[in-house]
């Protein structure tokens, strides 16, 4: 089982992003191996340059890696990395799946069966309605609703499922600190 730091600091490389971390990943296999790369072996994977390889070599933000690790535990989030079991299945479908994701909460079998409700922050009265009717209406069918925390559709989405009796998944985009984060709510 490779260390959780390693994965972490793997989703924080600058310039590297989660289709460069998954070719690494494809020819080095952990994230410890990544880092005790050398230049020649990390410029023969394919996408990653000069500046990319010296990102790896020079990584030197391992104080916010043990940051980030603190806020992990002192929150009771639950760092899951792609090549965990517990990482959700659909989300390895994409074709830039994150390399990290922080969920607090659940992720239940059931979720892999979700509809991501995204829109506006200033709506209409059209909007909000329309909202929360396709959010109410997926949850009743069982469907898991996914949006982000922000206002707007994101609220209006997570309070309809929940009204529905439906489950949520919130994330986040949080900057290098949580590229994503799930939080799970209703049951």
């Amino acid at each position: 089982m490779s260390d959780l730091r390693y994965w972490i600091a793997l989703s924080m490389l600058p310039e590297v992003g989660s289709v460069g971390a998954g070719k690494l990943l494809s020819v080095f296999r952990t994230p410890e191996k990544i880092f005790a790369a050398g230049m020649k072996d990390l410029l023969a994977v394919e996408g990653i340059g000069a500046s990319r390889a010296k990102s790896i070599t020079r990584f030197s933000l391992w104080g916010a890696v043990e940051k980030q690790i603190k806020v992990i535990e002192r929150e009771g989030i639950h760092a899951v990395h792609i090549g965990d079991s517990s990482y959700p299945v659909m989300l390895k479908e994409i074709c830039d799946p994150p390399v990290v994701v922080y969920v607090k909460g659940d992720i239940r079998p059931q979720d892999r069966y979700d509809i991501a409700v995204v829109g506006s922050r200033n709506l209409t009265h059209y909007g909000e309605a329309l909202a929360a009717n396709i959010s109410e209406d997926r949850a009743c069918m069982g469907f898991t609703i996914v949006s982000g925390m922000a206002r707007g559709v994101d609220s209006i989405s997570h309070r309809s499922a929940i009204k529905a009796g439906g489950r949520t998944i919130a994330y986040s985009v949080q900057g290098s600190m949580f590229p994503i984060r799930l939080k799970t709510g209703c049951s």
